[in-house]
């Protein structure tokens, strides 16, 4: 991925580092011959299961070959199988099991707190969505008042009304339906209204309370 190349192979079994350099396109060599590999590194892997350092002072001295450039050591052996003094060198990025975990954990808890933001962004949006949902289940409901007020209009005209208003002249006639017009119009304004407003203060009481 970050384009290096010429890679070098150590292992105890001369088989296993050949399979390996094979597939890094690189050269094998056996484990005792790191101490005399003087071809210099940028990055160093090391992975046994000695219970002593690998490259120590002296090994890594021979690896880098007279180089001063900056080194990275990555060293995934447990115990350890770098030298502390090695470790310690200012011109080494030394990474071990402990930082590699420590850095995955780090990684962990960050994604773990995405996961909340996500979260609280999510229950936000679904509080949006059931207040848009409780007002359009509000508006659909009143949806039904104009029609039910011009049938009680009708009604009152045509039947509970409708001798004296027979008996209007049409001038009183018109002016009587402006007017009706006029109250029916207001009335279903107002109900409306209404019903939003109830709904905005059960919402903030709601909010209030929670």
């Amino acid at each position: 991925k970050h384009s290096f190349a010429n890679f070098a192979v150590f292992n105890r079994t001369l088989v296993n580092a050949r399979a390996l350099a094979a597939r890094l396109g690189g050269q094998a060599f056996s484990l005792d011959q790191v101490g005399t590999y003087k071809k210099g590194f940028d990055v160093l892997v090391v992975c046994t299961a000695s219970p002593e350092a690998i490259i120590t002072p002296e090994i890594f001295e021979s690896l880098t070959n007279g180089e001063k450039g900056k080194k990275a050591i990555i060293d995934l052996g447990v115990p350890a199988n770098v030298d502390a003094t090695v470790a310690a060198d200012p011109h080494v990025n030394y990474i071990d099991i402990n930082s590699l975990k420590a850095e995955a954990e780090a990684n962990l808890q960050l994604r773990k707190n995405e996961i909340l933001k996500c979260d609280e962004i999510i229950s936000a949006r679904c509080e949006q969505f059931y207040a848009l949902h409780r007002e359009r289940r509000i508006e659909l409901a009143f949806s039904e008042v104009p029609r039910q007020v011009k049938n009680i209009r009708e009604v009152a005209l045509r039947e509970v009304f409708a001798k004296e208003v027979s008996s209007l002249d049409d001038d009183c006639k018109a002016v009587l339906d402006k007017v009706l017009s006029y109250v029916e119009k207001k009335y279903n304004a107002v109900a409306i209204k209404t019903a939003k407003e109830v709904f905005l203060d059960h919402k903030i009481q709601r909010r209030g309370g929670s």
